[in-house]
């Protein structure tokens, strides 16, 4: 197959071949999962929140996702349901109520994300909302 290597092995009698994916294959690879979750993640806020993604234009809620996985990036927030909670506060509250007086409260929930001890997305979630996921 053109642009793939393969490396040979012998492991325990046993010989096989090992896929090599390249850096440039990685990037690409990365980039067409982040394109499949962002197109999930609207599917999602869509179904959750008709109402209030019903006044956004396509481009509008593409923009807000995009924007939802930078600030996960900044916050170390990794995993998918974690960024799908965010990106429906996002919705809710608008895109950085982190940075509102009202909802200032949040930034220090969300810069213990990493810490896995910190309750995590669920409890912000509940704590904004008053709902359990």
């Amino acid at each position: 197959m053109q642009g793939v290597d393969w490396v040979w092995y012998q492991f325990s009698g046993e010989v096989g071949a090992l896929l090599i994916i390249r850096a440039e294959q990685m990037r690409v690879l990365g980039e067409w999962m982040l394109k499949e979750f962002n197109v999930r993640l609207a599917v999602r806020l869509r179904s959750r929140l008709p109402e209030e993604c019903e006044a956004l234009e396509e481009e509008e809620l593409d923009d807000l996702i995009q924007h939802v996985v930078r600030k996960c990036q900044k916050y170390g927030i990794e995993k998918e349901k974690d960024v799908s909670i965010l990106a429906e506060l996002a919705v809710r509250f608008s895109r950085d109520f982190e940075h509102s007086v009202e909802y200032s409260w949040t930034r220090a929930l969300l810069e213990k994300q990493s810490d896995e001890s910190s309750g995590g997305m669920a409890v912000l979630y509940f704590r904004m909302t008053g709902q359990a996921l």
